[in-house]
């Protein structure tokens, strides 16, 4: 009867140390950190603003008119500088991010509501109602955004209504699209099928059976386009037909700081940082809400 010698092995440093490489990754895409640290401001300005404000941002004082930001050399009463009409830059950098969540969050949710709708309608019933709904998002996918807010300025005038209305009809075109090919997959499943030999009703189907479904990439496409709806905000109040003064928004102060660059560089820079951190951010968010949704990604 032989000896069997039993030999523990353990792994190298060098094996524990590429696991735990491999790990790190995974255990830091877990929470969005940088994203949230990017969207900080927008939150934290958007939702208490009013609270956080020092100096009226509609107050025009020419006596302090270009003054520097603290940190080249100016008055830390006002931190960020003043514009050339003696406004307080801090002030209106955040009374505009209140102005931007607002439109982000209205012009995203319409959108998104309509699209998935749309979508939905045109993947289940499908025939000539998928044809028509079909038309109707390529029809608006040929219209520029930029062209369409002239139009509804000109028909309702410019504002925070504007932006939300041009927001909408921009941004559903694109959940119709998503939502419609992710309902003609999801209606050969055996799920749907079942449904419909217990006697389930369509509504029934599509909102108990098909629409939870959807959600996972109704919310992703929704976190993506917070982005491009600041983004565009900024573009339309740029050009004047988004938000007016005299109130704030990051875009109106770009387009009001152009003809100072030279003199007073922190006009059109300062609220041009807030925009590029925000999309960024909300970019970043929707990747990570990509991944964190995808149970293959999760399961590594």
């Amino acid at each position: 009867m032989s000896n069997d010698t039993i030999v523990s092995v353990e792994p190298a440093p060098s094996a524990l140390l590429d696991s735990a490489s491999r790990a790190r990754p995974y255990r830091m895409k877990r929470y969005p950190f940088l994203a949230l640290v990017l969207l900080a401001p927008l939150i934290l300005f958007g939702l208490f603003g009013p609270q956080l404000n020092l100096h009226n941002p509609a107050a025009i004082d020419p006596a302090n008119a270009l003054l520097p930001p603290a940190f080249a050399g100016g008055d830390w009463q006002y931190a960020l500088g003043t514009d050339h009409m003696g406004r307080d830059i801090l002030s209106r950098v955040i009374d505009g991010a209140r102005s931007s969540l607002i439109v982000a969050l209205f012009g995203v949710a319409l959108a998104g509501m309509i699209g998935t709708l749309v979508g939905m309608m045109a993947g289940f019933f499908g025939g000539r109602t998928d044809e028509v709904l079909m038309r109707l998002v390529d029809i608006q996918l040929a219209i520029p955004p930029i062209l369409l807010a002239v139009l509804l300025a000109a028909v309702i005038g410019g504002g925070l209504t504007t932006v939300v209305a041009t927001l909408t009809i921009t941004f559903w075109s694109t959940y119709a699209r998503i939502v419609r090919g992710e309902t003609l997959s999801l209606m050969q499943r055996d799920f749907i099928a079942l449904a419909r030999v217990a006697g389930a009703s369509r509504s029934r189907i599509m909102f108990r059976h098909v629409l939870p479904n959807l959600l996972s990439s109704v919310v992703v496409l929704a976190t993506l386009q917070l982005g491009a709806a600041v983004g565009l905000e900024a573009a339309l109040s740029f050009l004047g037909l988004g938000i007016q003064p005299p109130e704030s928004a990051w875009g109106l102060m770009i387009a009001d700081g152009r003809l100072y660059m030279s003199q007073a560089w922190w006009i059109p820079t300062l609220p041009g940082l807030a925009i590029v951190m925000t999309v960024m951010g909300a970019n970043m968010l929707g990747d990570w809400t990509r991944d964190w949704l995808d149970p293959g990604l999760r399961r590594l």
